[in-house]
Protein backbone atom coordinates (compact mmCIF):
# COMPACT_ATOMS: atom_id res chain seq x y z
CA UNK A 1 0.00 0.00 0.00
CA UNK A 2 1.83 3.30 -1.18
CA UNK A 3 2.18 6.24 1.34
CA UNK A 4 -0.45 8.21 -0.40
CA UNK A 5 -3.46 5.74 -0.47
CA UNK A 6 -2.42 5.43 3.08
CA UNK A 7 -2.43 9.12 3.69
CA UNK A 8 -6.52 9.08 2.13
CA UNK A 9 -7.76 6.13 3.90
CA UNK A 10 -6.41 7.84 7.51
CA UNK A 11 -8.44 10.69 6.35
CA UNK A 12 -11.86 8.99 6.17
CA UNK A 13 -14.29 8.72 9.24
CA UNK A 14 -15.01 4.50 9.66
CA UNK A 15 -17.62 2.93 7.33
CA UNK A 16 -18.46 2.32 4.16
CA UNK A 17 -16.83 4.71 1.80
CA UNK A 18 -18.14 4.32 -2.65
CA UNK A 19 -14.43 5.16 -4.06
CA UNK A 20 -14.38 6.55 -7.20
CA UNK A 21 -11.07 6.75 -9.53
CA UNK A 22 -10.68 8.56 -12.88
CA UNK A 23 -7.47 8.19 -15.11
CA UNK A 24 -6.93 11.76 -17.15
CA UNK A 25 -4.48 12.64 -19.78
CA UNK A 26 -3.32 14.40 -22.61
CA UNK A 27 -0.38 17.07 -23.96
CA UNK A 28 0.20 20.04 -21.19
CA UNK A 29 -1.74 22.98 -22.58
CA UNK A 30 -4.27 20.85 -24.49
CA UNK A 31 -7.13 19.36 -23.76
CA UNK A 32 -7.42 16.81 -20.79
CA UNK A 33 -9.27 12.93 -21.77
CA UNK A 34 -11.00 11.02 -19.20
CA UNK A 35 -9.34 7.63 -20.45
CA UNK A 36 -10.66 5.73 -17.79
CA UNK A 37 -13.29 5.34 -14.79
CA UNK A 38 -13.86 2.72 -12.24
CA UNK A 39 -15.55 2.43 -8.38
CA UNK A 40 -15.37 0.84 -5.52
CA UNK A 41 -16.38 -0.20 -1.81
CA UNK A 42 -14.26 0.84 1.35
CA UNK A 43 -15.22 -0.38 4.56
CA UNK A 44 -12.93 1.49 7.34
CA UNK A 45 -13.38 -1.18 10.38
CA UNK A 46 -11.97 1.14 13.02
CA UNK A 47 -10.08 4.53 13.42
CA UNK A 48 -6.83 3.04 13.48
CA UNK A 49 -3.87 4.72 11.52
CA UNK A 50 -2.44 2.55 8.31
CA UNK A 51 1.05 3.16 7.26
CA UNK A 52 1.96 2.89 3.43
CA UNK A 53 4.72 0.87 2.10
CA UNK A 54 6.66 4.24 0.66
CA UNK A 55 9.36 5.96 2.24
CA UNK A 56 9.42 7.63 6.00
CA UNK A 57 10.84 10.95 7.54
CA UNK A 58 13.54 9.87 10.25
CA UNK A 59 14.03 11.04 13.96
CA UNK A 60 16.04 13.91 13.59
CA UNK A 61 19.53 13.38 14.51
CA UNK A 62 20.04 16.79 15.91
CA UNK A 63 17.62 19.18 17.85
CA UNK A 64 18.35 22.91 18.24
CA UNK A 65 15.37 25.11 18.35
CA UNK A 66 17.13 28.10 17.21
CA UNK A 67 18.80 26.59 14.30
CA UNK A 68 15.37 25.15 13.19
CA UNK A 69 13.97 28.28 13.15
CA UNK A 70 16.61 30.04 11.08
CA UNK A 71 16.31 27.44 8.39
CA UNK A 72 12.39 28.15 8.41
CA UNK A 73 12.81 31.62 8.17
CA UNK A 74 15.37 31.02 5.04
CA UNK A 75 12.63 28.73 3.35
CA UNK A 76 10.07 31.55 3.92
CA UNK A 77 12.57 34.25 2.32
CA UNK A 78 12.03 32.15 -0.78
CA UNK A 79 8.55 33.70 -1.63
CA UNK A 80 6.78 30.50 -2.15
CA UNK A 81 3.36 31.50 -2.46
CA UNK A 82 1.16 27.98 -2.01
CA UNK A 83 3.52 26.31 0.37
CA UNK A 84 4.36 27.03 3.70
CA UNK A 85 7.39 25.56 6.24
CA UNK A 86 5.82 24.18 9.72
CA UNK A 87 8.65 22.48 11.29
CA UNK A 88 12.83 20.97 10.05
CA UNK A 89 14.00 17.86 10.99
CA UNK A 90 17.82 18.26 10.63
CA UNK A 91 19.32 14.40 9.48
CA UNK A 92 22.88 15.00 10.72
CA UNK A 93 24.59 15.11 14.41
CA UNK A 94 26.72 17.84 13.28
CA UNK A 95 27.60 20.27 10.36
CA UNK A 96 29.58 18.96 7.46
CA UNK A 97 32.87 21.26 7.39
CA UNK A 98 34.28 22.29 4.00
CA UNK A 99 37.35 23.47 3.05
CA UNK A 100 39.35 25.50 0.27
CA UNK A 101 42.44 23.88 -1.15
CA UNK A 102 44.63 25.28 1.12
CA UNK A 103 42.57 23.75 3.98
CA UNK A 104 40.97 26.84 5.20
CA UNK A 105 37.59 26.54 6.55
CA UNK A 106 35.22 27.94 3.86
CA UNK A 107 31.62 26.96 5.64
CA UNK A 108 29.39 24.01 6.72
CA UNK A 109 26.86 22.45 5.62
CA UNK A 110 23.55 20.60 7.34
CA UNK A 111 21.01 18.16 5.59
CA UNK A 112 17.71 18.43 6.40
CA UNK A 113 13.85 17.35 5.92
CA UNK A 114 11.58 20.94 5.75
CA UNK A 115 8.00 19.99 6.49
CA UNK A 116 6.15 21.55 4.04
CA UNK A 117 2.34 22.58 3.79
CA UNK A 118 0.02 22.85 0.85
CA UNK A 119 -1.63 26.32 1.92
CA UNK A 120 -4.26 25.12 -0.74
CA UNK A 121 -4.79 21.32 0.24
CA UNK A 122 -3.54 21.59 3.84
CA UNK A 123 -1.49 18.45 3.02
CA UNK A 124 2.26 18.14 3.94
CA UNK A 125 5.19 16.49 2.49
CA UNK A 126 8.97 16.51 3.19
CA UNK A 127 11.30 17.90 0.96
CA UNK A 128 15.18 17.18 1.62
CA UNK A 129 17.03 20.72 1.82
CA UNK A 130 20.67 21.29 2.77
CA UNK A 131 21.48 24.70 4.59
CA UNK A 132 24.91 26.36 5.01
CA UNK A 133 27.06 29.07 7.33
CA UNK A 134 29.59 30.78 5.66
CA UNK A 135 33.25 31.34 7.75
CA UNK A 136 35.05 34.85 7.73
CA UNK A 137 37.92 33.17 9.66
CA UNK A 138 37.03 33.93 13.16
CA UNK A 139 32.94 32.28 13.66
CA UNK A 140 30.49 31.44 11.08
CA UNK A 141 27.69 33.49 10.15
CA UNK A 142 24.02 33.73 9.26
CA UNK A 143 22.40 30.44 7.87
CA UNK A 144 21.35 30.19 4.58
CA UNK A 145 19.40 27.91 1.72
CA UNK A 146 22.10 25.98 0.40
CA UNK A 147 19.94 23.18 -1.30
CA UNK A 148 16.73 21.68 -2.80
CA UNK A 149 16.95 17.91 -2.99
CA UNK A 150 14.43 15.88 -5.20
CA UNK A 151 12.60 13.95 -2.27
CA UNK A 152 8.82 14.13 -1.51
CA UNK A 153 7.78 12.53 1.04
CA UNK A 154 3.90 12.96 1.95
CA UNK A 155 3.43 13.21 5.53
CA UNK A 156 0.64 13.80 8.62
CA UNK A 157 0.73 17.25 9.28
CA UNK A 158 0.00 16.77 12.71
CA UNK A 159 3.02 14.81 13.13
CA UNK A 160 5.34 17.69 12.74
CA UNK A 161 5.07 21.55 13.76
CA UNK A 162 5.23 20.52 17.93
Amino acid sequence: MTTKWANIVNKLTKGTHSIVVELWGGKKGCEQKKYAEGSFKYTKESDAKIEGSGEKVPKPSMVNQKLEKEMIQQIIALGWKNETPIDIVILESDWRINRDFLGNIIDREINTFAIIKNNSTGECHATDMSFKQPYNGKKYGNTQFYGLGMKKIPVECSDFGK
